[in-house]
């Protein structure tokens, strides 16, 4: 059982440790993205500006007439520009198409492994409670249905007289035999609890109503308190 418990309890940290380096490589893949598009956008941008200086370039050429030797080398540097940046854009965009595809499967990747973490962490809270309700029920089992003990939610109650004589703090012959049994039960059990079930073995302290008649304590509530 403890063993089995372990082996949930590695996987469930090895799913949270992938997912969490998933979510960090995605963001870093993001940002990549994000700088990928700004700088095709700033070359597209100059692009445009070169194609539209090359088009006023021609247009003045032919209005002109003009066949300067200047003229034309300015023609023919604005076109190697422009070819230049398109080779710069294509290169870039085919960078950012692959980029866009592993963030995609890095996603789905992510979205499956937390729907693998979120099943993992489910079946682990429903066996948790099946076990608590199994522990519960072996204990109840082993005490039996017996007036002398209510069973309040997941707490067991031992009425006073059980424990005590009236007006006395110190637990009597009968209320020993029970609370011994009480004991074995619950050490029977205890090598069985997970060690991630936060358990824990409260005793609380309470008086009847009757108004105590002695000199050791002054009331009620001091008694409980011993």
């Amino acid at each position: 059982m403890r063993e089995k418990n372990e082996n949930q309890n590695n996987l469930l940290t090895e799913l949270k440790t992938d997912k969490l380096n998933m979510d960090i490589a995605s963001i870093d893949q993001e940002k990549v993205i994000q700088d990928n598009e700004q700088i095709i956008i700033d070359l597209r941008n100059k692009e445009i500006e070169n194609s539209e200086k090359l088009e006023k370039l021609k247009s003045i050429l032919l209005s002109t007439g003009q066949k300067a030797k200047s003229s034309g080398n300015e023609v023919q540097i604005l076109n190697i520009q422009i070819s230049e940046l398109k080779k710069q854009i294509q290169a870039l965009q085919a960078l950012l198409d692959a980029s866009e595809k592993r963030d995609i499967d890095q996603q789905a990747r992510i979205a499956d492994l937390g729907k693998r973490l979120n099943v993992a962490l489910a079946q682990r809270v429903k066996e948790l409670s099946e076990y608590r309700s199994e522990f519960f029920g072996k204990l109840k089992e082993i005490i039996g249905n017996r007036d002398d003990i209510k069973i309040i939610g997941d707490r067991f109650v031992f009425q006073s007289e059980v424990l005590f004589d009236s007006g006395e703090a110190n637990i009597g012959i009968e209320g020993q035999r029970q609370l011994a049994k009480l004991s074995v039960a619950i050490q029977d059990l205890i090598n069985e609890i997970p060690q991630e079930i936060n358990w824990i073995l409260r005793i609380d302290g309470h008086t009847d109503r009757v108004p105590i008649r002695n000199s050791r304590y002054e009331s009620n509530w001091e008694l409980s308190a011993c």
